[in-house]
Order: structure tokens, then sequence, then C-alpha cells
């Protein structure tokens, strides 16, 4: 809301200036002296320039802001699949935890375990993508929540590998 108020008075400062502008025009005319004259147009100038720099400015934060907003969306997005495919794994993890009664039945659960093992060593390339992700992000809004929540994400990965280790 207040990107929108600075816009409307963009549109109020164009006035002014179109208005200043043309004032700068009569006394330009008016004006006796040369220097005077030049002493004008250079004033003129000096506040064109500024109202272009402004709009400028305010037209890159609004482009920034809206590229935080797309990259903040992704992130949460990713980051709540991680966090469901790191749930359902731990509790697949988990389910191997358990002695098995014949040989027949320990084999194919150490085959499927580490397969699944596999997968969990296979999954550090999203955890790095997803981390990369919170690095772009930081860069256009330091918010401590973005680093705490990949750093905990880490931290969850790590003990669930740590776990599926001591089972194996």
């Amino acid at each position: 809301s207040l990107l929108k108020v600075l816009f409307n008075e963009l549109k109020d400062g164009q006035e002014k200036l179109e208005k200043a502008l043309k004032e700068g025009e009569v006394a330009v005319r008016v004006a006796v002296e040369e220097s005077d004259k030049e002493v004008i147009e250079e004033e003129v100038a000096v506040l064109q320039d500024e109202y272009d720099n402004y709009a400028d400015a305010l037209n890159r934060t609004k482009k920034n802001l809206e590229v935080g907003i797309v990259k903040w969306t992704e992130f949460e997005e990713n980051y709540k699949e991680a966090e469901q495919w790191l749930s359902q794994t731990d509790a697949q993890v988990q389910s191997y935890n358990k002695l098995q009664n014949g040989l027949e039945e320990k084999r194919i659960a150490l085959e499927r375990f580490q397969l699944l093992l596999q997968t969990l060593f296979d999954w550090q390339k999203d955890l790095d993508r997803l981390n990369m992700k919170a690095q772009t992000l930081l860069e256009n809004c330091a918010d401590t929540r973005v680093s705490n929540a990949i750093t905990q994400m880490g931290t969850k990965y790590n003990t669930l590998l740590s776990i599926a280790k001591e089972i194996m």
C-alpha cells in the first residue's frame, strides 16, 4: 500500500514538474541576462533529472518487491514439500528399525532399506537446491526465519541420515 501511495505521489510530482518546466520556459524568455537564462535552464534540468532518478528508483523498488514475493512464495512451497518428504522418509526409515523373523525377510528388508538409503543420499541435491533458493531469497530480504528454517531442515536431514546409518 505504501508503494501505491508513492506511485500516486509520482503522478503529482510529474504534474508539478511539468508546471515548473513551463514556468522555466517563460522565465528564460523574459530573462534579460544570458547568465540568468543559463541558471534557469540548469535548475530546470536538475529538477527533471531528480524526478527521473526518483521514478527509476521507485520502479526498481517495485520490481525488487515483486521478485522478492515470487522468490518467497517459491521457497515456501519448496520448503513445505521438503518438510513433507523428510517426515515421510523418517517414518519409512523408522519402520526398518525392528527385528526380522527369517533370513529371507532380512534379505528383502535389507534390499529395500538400501534403496531407501540411496534415495536419502540422493536427496542431498534437493536440500542443496533449497539452500541456494534460501540464499537467493536472503539477498533480497534479510529475514532470520529463512536462515533458521534452512538450518533446521539441514539438521533434520543429517539426523535422519545418522539414524539410517545406525539402522544399516
